[in-house]
């Protein structure tokens, strides 16, 4: 499933980047998050916000 991706990696926020990106994800997706390398599930981003599904 897609939160599976995200599992048993550290909590990332704005000012605490702990994913494998280069970005820093929960900046990046305005969120913070079990972050592998940005997201396959973004359940703390913005509420609304459907620009990558298009």
């Amino acid at each position: 499933d897609s939160l599976s991706y995200h599992q048993n990696r550290p909590f990332s926020t704005y000012d605490n980047d702990n994913d494998i990106a280069v970005t820093n994800c929960a900046l990046s997706y305005k969120g913070a998050f079990w972050y592998k390398n940005c997201h396959r599930v973004n359940l703390m981003g913005k509420y609304g916000d459907s620009s990558h599904s298009k």
